[in-house]
């Protein structure tokens, strides 16, 4: 007898149970895909700071560079070195944040025109140094640095727009993967109500025809004639 009640029950109860499981399984890989997201995100976020580190941390080395030109105070040149280490920091992170998110940017040819430009900020330091002052104003006059920096903004912003095209595509899969969070969510919770609601009914049912059917009559052998 019991073991015909379990085998009703599993006929009863496995649908409904595989359903809640089933969406339950879709409600967590959507969350998973939400976190996958949000850090995909927050790190494309860094990516852009990070790049516009760069060019400030240029500008930096430049501002020394011009004030030891035109002052010949060696003090001046303390942001120009401290800015030289930042700018290797930040290209590094830039690389490990781009192989991370599989963005496609010119970090090779910028990393090329970031060198050129420190070249030419080492060439007029060292020849003020050795006192050939006008041959280091003549350098800076020439413009070769203003067109090396102009380079180095013009990839610095190709690399901002992919990276804020991979912001908002993130946002938007993210907004997606969270909605399908909620009404799997929502949905294996209903299904819970409506399965218990239903095997609650169907047991009751099955209990009250138990109890209306009357008794199977008990075949007794005739005695035998004496």
């Amino acid at each position: 007898m019991k073991s015909t009640n379990l085998n009703h029950f599993g006929y009863y109860a496995f649908p409904p149970i595989a359903a809640i499981v089933l969406f339950g399984i879709l409600a967590f890989l959507s969350l998973q895909s939400v976190r996958r997201s949000a850090s995909a995100t927050a790190k494309a976020h860094r990516a852009v700071a990070t790049v516009r580190s760069l060019v400030r941390d240029l500008v930096n080395a430049e501002t020394g560079q011009r004030g030891f030109l035109l002052t010949n105070q060696v003090e001046y040149l303390e942001p120009f070195h401290s800015a030289r280490g930042l700018i290797q920091q930040d290209i590094a992170e830039v690389h490990a944040i781009s192989s991370e998110l599989s963005v496609s940017m010119p970090l090779r040819e910028l990393e090329e025109q970031i060198q050129k430009r420190l070249k030419q900020l080492d060439k007029t330091v060292s020849l003020k140094m050795n006192g050939k002052s006008p041959d280091a104003l003549d350098f800076v006059s020439a413009g070769l640095g203003k067109e090396t920096m102009d380079q180095i903004r013009q990839l610095t912003a190709q690399m901002e727009h992919s990276l804020r095209s991979k912001i908002t595509a993130g946002v938007d899969e993210a907004s997606k993967a969270y909605f399908n969070a909620i009404a799997t969510g929502v949905t294996s919770l209903v299904l819970a109500l409506a399965a218990g609601l239903w095997l609650k009914g169907a047991w009751l049912a099955r209990f009250a025809s138990a109890r209306t059917c009357p008794p199977a009559p008990v075949s007794r052998p005739n005695s035998p004639i004496r």
